[in-house]
Parts: structure tokens; C-alpha cells; sequence
């Protein structure tokens, strides 16, 4: 016998947007090793914030080349893990929206990348690669980021 279960979603958890599809798209596309980087930068550069995250990325202080002005240089420039990273964390951020000007909401974020980072340098040390404990740490608590965007005051 089975049963099926019909569970509604409480209203202002219904109320809380979905992760960007564009976002899902270009992780898909990151996580796929038979992706060009052509394909992945047409992608990255449909969305104006990852576009303009990425290219700033490409062009922090850290990153020892020369200036770099379109999204496919700048994937190339940084790789496939730091793309990954910096999509994630844009995309997470965006997630939580408006509500990141909450005093509520500030500590969490800083949290959440605080993990990321810190399970990113954990997995360096250990010589595993950096990105799958960046978005486990990115993401941990991405529950928490939606229950405080639809309930903030509870």
C-alpha cells in the first residue's frame, strides 16, 4: 500500500525565490569537464552580477596578469574552482536579496562564507581539491538564509 503525502509549503516559505536559474545552469556547465570555456563564459556573461563579479575577480590584486576586459579571459584567467567560488558566493548572496541590510541576516553570511572559506583551506591542507568543501561550506546553511528572509522577525 502507498501512501502519498501532500505537504504546502507555509506561506512565506513559498514566498522565498528559488536559486537563479542561470546560476544552476553555469554550476552545471562548471561541473562538467567536456564544457568549453567558451560555453561557460557565454553563460556567466547572460547574468550582469556574475559577469561583473567575475571579471573583478580576474582583476583583484592577487591574480598577477594583465587587465582583463571580457568574461571568457577572465574564466580562463581564473579556472574552473575559482569561477566555481565566486558564482556560488555571488549567488548566494544575491539569494538572500534585500534582506542582507538586516542586522539579522549579516552574522549569518559572514558565517556562511567564513566556512566556506575556512573548509576550502582545510581540504588544500589535506591536498584535496578546494572547491567541493567551498560549496558544502557555502551552502550549509543556506536553510537558514531562507527561514530568515521569510520569517524575519520570528
Amino acid at each position: 500500500m502507498s501512501v502519498q503525502l501532500s505537504v504546502a509549503a507555509p506561506p512565506k516559505l513559498a514566498s522565498v525565490p528559488a536559486f537563479p536559474t542561470v546560476v544552476l545552469r553555469l554550476l552545471s556547465l562548471l561541473g562538467d569537464e567536456r564544457s568549453g570555456m567558451a560555453a561557460i563564459a557565454a553563460c556567466a556573461a547572460t547574468d550582469p552580477v556574475i559577469a561583473a563579479r567575475v571579471l573583478k575577480r580576474a582583476n583583484a590584486a592577487d591574480q598577477a596578469r594583465s587587465e582583463v576586459r571580457d568574461v571568457l579571459q577572465a574564466i580562463l584567467s581564473l579556472g574552473i574552482d575559482r569561477t566555481r567560488e565566486v558564482t556560488l558566493t555571488t549567488a548566494t548572496l544575491a539569494y538572500a536579496g534585500s534582506a542582507m541590510e538586516m542586522e539579522l541576516l549579516r552574522p549569518c553570511w559572514h558565517h556562511t562564507v567564513a566556512t566556506a572559506v575556512l573548509a576550502s583551506e582545510i581540504a588544500k591542507l589535506c591536498g584535496l581539491p578546494p572547491a567541493e568543501p567551498y560549496t558544502a561550506g557555502l551552502l550549509h546553511d543556506i536553510g537558514r538564509l531562507g527561514l530568515l528572509k521569510a520569517y524575519p522577525s520570528e
